[in-house]
């Protein structure tokens, strides 16, 4: 056997293994990750902050003008923000269904709905300028405690689900 045959067969035995190796290994990891991810999910049932990111008010500054000297949200900022929220949505399955609400030009609601297989989970997020600032709340976490802190968001004083008009056939995106 010459070297010029054993080099090919050397080569070519390495290249088999890879060949074979490289999709087993891909398999294998791809199946952890989702394994992961369903214990991280079931370990987390009804709990929104296991699917919904959390948001920061510096991402979004492109999205604020100057109207009359004052600072307000340019209306692009809801599909940015719906953008940003299915990109970092913590959930592989199911469909993330959304709606939003405009208090006035400096405060935004977004309403969240991800419906899953065996369970659904909503959230809200409260978006206000305040000081060519975007001021960002947990809106799931209104309680009659901290309602006066919230009065402010609201020229009415009452942030409810019944402002939102979510339904299935609404907007929605496949996560």
């Amino acid at each position: 056997m010459t070297l010029k045959n054993k080099i090919l067969i050397g080569v070519g035995s390495v290249a088999g293994i890879a060949a074979i190796a490289t999709p087993v290994a891909l398999v294998s990891a791809k199946k952890t990750k989702k394994e992961h991810l369903a214990s991280h999910l079931t370990a987390n049932v009804h709990d929104q902050n296991a699917i919904f990111p959390k948001i920061s008010g510096s991402e979004f500054y492109d999205y604020i003008v100057i109207d009359k000297g004052q600072p307000i949200f340019k209306p692009i900022i809801v599909p940015k923000l719906i953008q940003y929220i299915v990109t970092n949505t913590e959930a592989s399955t199911g469909k993330l269904y959304f709606d939003y609400k405009f208090v006035d030009s400096k405060r935004l609601i977004i309403y969240l709905k991800w419906v899953g297989e065996q369970e659904a989970l909503t959230k809200k997020y409260l978006l206000k300028i305040l000081n060519s600032e975007i001021l960002i709340k947990d809106g799931n976490e209104i309680t009659s405690e901290t309602e006066d802190k919230f009065n402010e968001w609201n020229n009415d004083g009452t942030i409810d689900q019944s402002d939102s008009n979510l339904q299935e056939n609404d907007s929605d995106a496949t996560v």
